[in-house]
């Protein structure tokens, strides 16, 4: 089992606002759909024991 840590929702979002997206056209990420968002969110998981 994997849990994201803490606000990881929210660092994602101020990136793509950095990076140009508009704030009102971001929705809370509930499928990975592309790398970008692979390699974020992958990059910042932590196993849990079971």
């Amino acid at each position: 089992m994997f849990f994201l840590q803490p606000e990881t929702s929210l660092l994602y979002h101020d990136m793509m606002v950095y990076q140009g997206a508009s704030m009102n056209q971001l929705k809370p990420v509930r499928v990975i759909l592309n790398e970008r968002q692979r390699k974020f969110f992958f990059g910042l998981l932590q196993k849990m024991d079971e």
